[in-house]
């Protein structure tokens, strides 16, 4: 996995453009986590609630790339809080941004081996967007041996983004599917099914389990956060990587958006059909034109795409 995003330039786009999750799922899993029921020191069952939460120590958020995943767990949720990725740029790009909260660490590791932390020392395990790259036969026993009793794994993440515009919706699904096909990992089926098939091995691994498909991550964007969020894919970073010299399909991508855009929001654009002849007509058409471009990246645009959440208590 470290190889899809190894590139300081791919981990600066993934940064920028990569949407963060809304703030519910970090209330879904902390309900989760603070709904069980923890061993006193006497030997009683303890009850934790969100008002009074017992298991609030350390948390550790696998596959954390640029933090988008980590620092919603800082503050008042964890005194601890460690991001691991295989990624030294990804981690870099993390740490710039997340100097400012005490407790947060990031570490360059494999989600797999997590030898730096003891055994039942682990409050919460999240793995946003990454729980498809994990080898379940290493990475299931691994979470189970550093959480606490009561622990909870949470792995999350979004499925792929959708329009009610056809137009749009088929530009999307032909850039993923027929552009892009070859080039994503044979994981990436798993985004695509929301982690349904992923979900056998997770309750599998921890029998006390359940999904949460009720939330959806819902972004505006405008054409240049669109073209930034699709530059951001790991297919289209190893589409350019074996197609250095070719034509960037981005540039089909982002004519064709401005299309649609244009039908869609009714915007004025300069026309083709006039012979501009003399330096100041020149002149006019361009700053027509530039003029255009602005008032179409202004325009924000919706899509939806379905957020699943697994989790899993350690009994």
């Amino acid at each position: 996995m470290a190889f899809l995003f190894r590139g300081v330039q791919h981990s600066k786009v993934y940064k920028k453009y990569r949407p963060e999750y809304p703030s519910a799922v970090y209330t879904a899993i902390l309900k989760y986590l603070d709904s069980g029921t923890v061993k006193g020191l006497d030997g009683d069952q303890l009850t934790s609630s969100p008002s009074a939460p017992l298991r609030r120590a350390t948390a550790l958020d696998l596959g954390c790339g640029t933090g988008i995943s980590t620092l919603p767990l800082c503050g008042h949720h964890f005194k601890s809080v460690i991001g691991v990725d295989v990624s030294e740029s990804q981690i870099e790009e993390a740490r710039n941004a997340g100097t400012e909260y005490e407790g947060l660490s990031y570490r360059v590791g494999s989600a797999q081996d997590l030898g730096f932390q003891e055994d039942g020392s682990v409050d919460l395990i999240t793995i946003a967007q990454a729980l498809h790259w994990m080898d379940a036969k290493r990475f299931y026993p691994e979470c189970n041996r550093v959480l606490r009793p009561g622990g909870i794994l949470a792995a999350f993440g979004y499925g792929l983004p959708r329009s009610e515009n056809p137009e749009l919706q088929s530009l999307i699904m032909n850039f993923h599917d027929v552009i892009l096909g070859d080039y994503w990992d044979p994981g990436r089926k798993h985004i695509v099914d929301c982690y349904r098939e992923l979900y056998k091995d997770f309750s599998t691994a921890f029998p006390v389990s359940e999904r949460d498909d009720s939330l959806f991550l819902k972004k505006l964007y405008s054409m240049d956060d669109f073209i930034g969020y699709l530059q951001s894919w790991s297919a289209y970073q190893a589409y350019r990587s074996k197609n250095s010299n070719a034509k960037d399909p981005l540039e089909d991508i982002y004519s064709r958006l401005k299309a649609i855009l244009s039908r869609s929001y009714e915007v004025e654009t300069p026309g083709d059909s006039k012979v501009v002849s003399d330096e100041k007509q020149i002149h006019d058409a361009n700053c027509q034109k530039e003029k255009t471009d602005e008032t179409q990246n202004k325009i924000q645009f919706p899509l939806v795409s379905p957020i699943f959440i697994l989790l899993a208590r350690k009994t």
